[in-house]
């Protein structure tokens, strides 16, 4: 289910999601005015359709939604013929050809949803890969891709110029060192954006004695590329696949500047493809400097798409499931921005809040950690009052500032959810201390639940040192190296999703085997003999030092309107 497109209309508050129907036969169009309830506006099909493939949705100067899309790498446009975005122009028209002798591909151009530069002037980019006139396998090219960048005076109709830039906007072998792009992978159902631009007063000098303050902004400049990551593996004597949703932020290149300009971050949109190196599950592509492997065929946030409304407010749409099964559900919708530091943030649409079921369940945990001595069992506190196999959950980890040394290498701290009575089947979501930054890690582990063998494993991401934010919501301006994780975490039946510190996102799926796998917990362990920590049954008061502090808030969710199309039918 690759996500077309996706907009939002200023005039009648509704975002508009485009996905496409399994086959190339047609495309759903559907609405949504709370971000929560989703329905089938129309089934658009033959001439009706707004897109020949993947591409984007945008509005042009005169507010009118436009889709755009190159099967074939020729960048074409549709109008829509109404403000409902259900009914379209008959034909395409077409901006450019963007066929290059030396450079094919076998997937579409997909092309980026345009936007207007610093110059003024609008652009896009089509992807192109390394492989040659010749190629026009859906494989996958081994020798990588690159964001071909256009602009032109008018978006399109009179005035419009489309012309090659004669710069990359991004290349495979363009990232910065320690990249998370592996040479051989292509740009798959890209789509870039503008983040809205941020403001921070700043007080003048204290020797003037004026107390006024002056405004500035911050990352004007900077822009983002979401985009999936896609290649195959040269391995087992048979071909297999890895994809992942990938982000990018950098400042776009002009034609007048005829460089390339280096990518300044760049990261997983969501590490739910990515196998932590204490997994049991052997995997491929191992990634530069993170200790973890990607998935091969494996679960995913796949093909982000976002939409900007009227406020700068950008939602990212993405759909979800295996590679090979083909996607067949949209993810929950993110919102995201860029921090001071310009890193991408991101966290759920708060809209997600009205499911809540009251009354909330808070408590504040002071958490000893026991040796495990081979499991976290011993270790897990029953949290009571809440149960059940939908519910969101607020898990805030406090540690001390010698935290890290104080509790050692091998520390694992987090909540557990979908237990049984005893715990022996439940997952668990957390944190794994070890010696060095680097080598510690945020998880879900979900060894012990299901009957699924090749479901069985532990997916991660680094654990980094992003800041929360604070009170107001904004992120801490004062300290990006605190020492507090929030989990926010959704449980849905079926699949768990958790963003921590509003940056760092994990999707997974899991089968419990019994409906009474339902019970939450929290849970502090040593990975470790007790001759190297001490007894099990040590107290904070004891161990002062490796106390943890748990902030817990947690709330049933009930369940949104059902969209009610067949997921069958969508690839």
């Amino acid at each position: 289910m690759d996500i077309g497109g996706a907009v939002y209309t200023p005039e009648d508050g509704l975002w508009h999601v485009f996905p496409l129907m399994k086959g190339g036969v047609g495309i759903y169009h559907l609405t949504s005015r709370d971000l929560i309830s989703w329905k089938i506006s129309k089934k658009l099909e033959g001439k009706n359709i707004p897109l020949d493939d993947s591409g984007g949705v945008v509005l042009d100067e005169e507010g009118r939604a436009m889709g755009i899309s190159a099967a074939g790498l020729v960048a074409k446009i549709k109008v829509a013929n109404d403000s409902t975005l259900d009914n379209w122009a008959h034909n395409f028209t077409t901006l450019f050809d963007a066929e290059i002798p030396g450079a094919l591909r076998g997937f579409p151009g997909d092309p980026l949803k345009p936007w207007k530069g610093r110059d003024g002037k609008w652009y896009t980019a089509i992807a192109i890969d390394a492989c040659g006139a010749k190629d026009t396998s859906d494989t996958g090219c081994l020798g990588g891709g690159f964001e071909e960048l256009w602009s032109s005076d008018k978006l399109h109709g009179r005035g419009a110029n489309w012309t090659t830039a004669g710069v990359s906007l991004l290349t495979t072998n363009q990232t910065s060192a320690g990249s998370f792009v592996p040479q051989h992978t292509e740009f798959v159902t890209p789509d870039y954006f503008w983040p809205p631009k941020r403001k921070e007063a700043k007080k003048n000098n204290h020797n003037n004695n004026n107390n006024n303050s002056e405004e500035s902004e911050l990352g004007a400049e900077k822009s983002v590329l979401l985009t999936s990551v896609y290649g195959p593996v040269p391995c087992c004597g048979a071909p297999r696949y890895w994809n992942y949703a990938q982000y990018l932020v950098g400042i776009q290149p002009l034609p007048t500047e005829g460089h390339k300009r280096p990518v300044e971050q760049e990261s997983p949109f969501d590490w739910g493809a990515f196998h932590s190196p204490h997994s049991p599950v052997k995997h491929f592509n191992r990634t530069d400097g993170t200790g973890l492997t990607v998935a091969a065929d494996g679960f995913m946030i796949c093909c982000p798409k976002t939409a900007t409304d009227s406020n700068g407010r950008t939602v990212v749409f993405s759909n979800i499931g295996y590679m090979s099964e083909m996607q067949t559900a949209l993810a929950l919708p993110r919102d995201t921005w860029l921090d001071r530091a310009g890193t991408l943030r991101q966290t759920f649409v708060p809209e997600l809040a009205a499911l809540r079921v009251l009354p909330e369940i808070s408590d504040t945990l002071q958490l000893s950690p026991t040796v495990s001595n081979g499991t976290r069992i011993p270790g897990i506190v029953e949290i009571p009052g809440i149960l059940g196999h939908q519910m969101e959950i607020k898990a805030t980890i406090y540690l001390n500032s010698t935290a890290d040394d104080d509790l050692g290498s091998s520390t694992e701290i987090g909540v557990a959810v979908l237990g049984d009575s005893g715990w022996a089947a439940h997952v668990a979501i957390g944190i794994n201390i070890s010696a060095t930054v680097e080598g510690s890690h945020v998880f879900i582990d979900r060894r012990s639940i299901g009957n699924n063998t090749h479901l069985r494993d532990i997916r991660a991401a680094p654990l980094g040192r992003v800041a929360p934010r604070d009170e107001d919501g904004d992120e801490n301006k004062d300290d990006y190296t605190v020492d507090s994780y929030e989990f926010h975490i959704i449980v849905d039946h079926s699949i768990i999703t958790t963003i921590i510190n509003n940056h760092t996102a994990l999707t997974v799926e899991v089968y419990p085997e019994s409906l009474a796998s339902m019970r939450v917990g929290a849970y502090a362990i040593h990975h470790s003999t007790s001759a190297e920590h001490g007894s099990a049954a040590r107290t904070c008061d004891e161990v002062e030092a490796c106390c943890v502090t748990m902030g817990f808030e947690g709330w049933f969710l009930q369940r949104p309107g059902d969209v009610g199309m067949d997921l069958e039918e969508i690839s």
